[in-house]
C-alpha cells in the first residue's frame, strides 16, 4: 500500500521541445516526416504528399518547414505522447492570395475529438513575424491552416481553408518530464515511516 501512494504522489513536471527544422536537410519530405529536433511529432499534408523543407528568405525563419501547392491543404501534426502548450511561427501570408481577416488556424485534437481552435488574423506581409498557440489542454495532434470565415444563412460560421502555402516553424511545446520530477516531502515522510517500523521491527527481535 505504501509503494501505491507514493506512486501517487508525484507531481507532473514539463520539458519543453522546439523543433525549428534547421538540423534537417532541404528539399522534398514525406508525409509522416519526423524532424531531427523530435521525433515526438511527425508532419503530414492533407492533400498529396507536398511537404518540403526550405529556406525562403523572410518568408521562412531559417530553415522551415512547407506545405506546398496553393491548394486548401492543411499540416497534420501528429504526436506519439500527450503534449500541451503548443506554438509555431507561420508565414507565406501572401496578400496576393489572402483577404483582409482571413486567419491562421490551429486546432488541437484529443483522441480524435476537437478540444479546441486557436485563430490568428494574418498581417497579410508576407513576412514569418507571427504566431499562434493553443495552450491550456493536453493534445494528441493539432492542424494548421490558413482560412477564410464564412457565415451561413443561420448565423453559423465555418472556417473554409484557402488556396494559400503553409509556411511554418520554431513548434515548440511540452511533455511530462517524469524522469526529474524530485520525491514530493509527503513520500519522503512515508519512506521515513516505513524506515521507522523496520527499525522498531529489528530492535524488538533483538
Amino acid at each position: 500500500m505504501a509503494a501505491i501512494l507514493i506512486a501517487a504522489g508525484f507531481g507532473a513536471q514539463a520539458a519543453t521541445v522546439t523543433v525549428d527544422f534547421e538540423g534537417d536537410a532541404a528539399g522534398n519530405v514525406a508525409n509522416g516526416f519526423t524532424s531531427s529536433g523530435s521525433s515526438i511529432v511527425s508532419f503530414t499534408d492533407s492533400i498529396g504528399s507536398n511537404l518540403e523543407i526550405g529556406d525562403y528568405g523572410t518568408q521562412t525563419d531559417g530553415q522551415s518547414l512547407i506545405v506546398r501547392h496553393d491548394d486548401p491543404s492543411t499540416l497534420i501534426m501528429t504526436f506519439t505522447q500527450l503534449v500541451s502548450n503548443l506554438s509555431m511561427s507561420f508565414g507565406n501570408d501572401d496578400p496576393s492570395f489572402s483577404l483582409a481577416g482571413d486567419v491562421a488556424v490551429l486546432q488541437g485534437y484529443l483522441g480524435g475529438v476537437l478540444k479546441g481552435i486557436s485563430l490568428v488574423v494574418m498581417n497579410r506581409d508576407d513576412i514569418m513575424n507571427q504566431t499562434i498557440g493553443f495552450f491550456g489542454q493536453p493534445i494528441d495532434k493539432a492542424v494548421f491552416y490558413y482560412g477564410r470565415l464564412a457565415v451561413g444563412p443561420d448565423s453559423s460560421v465555418a472556417i473554409n481553408p484557402i488556396d494559400l502555402i503553409e509556411v511554418v516553424d520554431n513548434i515548440t511545446f511540452e511533455v511530462p518530464d517524469v524522469a526529474e520530477v524530485p520525491l514530493p516531502a509527503s513520500g519522503l515522510l512515508l519512506l521515513g515511516a516505513g524506515g521507522l517500523m523496520a527499525a522498531i521491527r529489528r530492535k524488538r527481535s533483538v
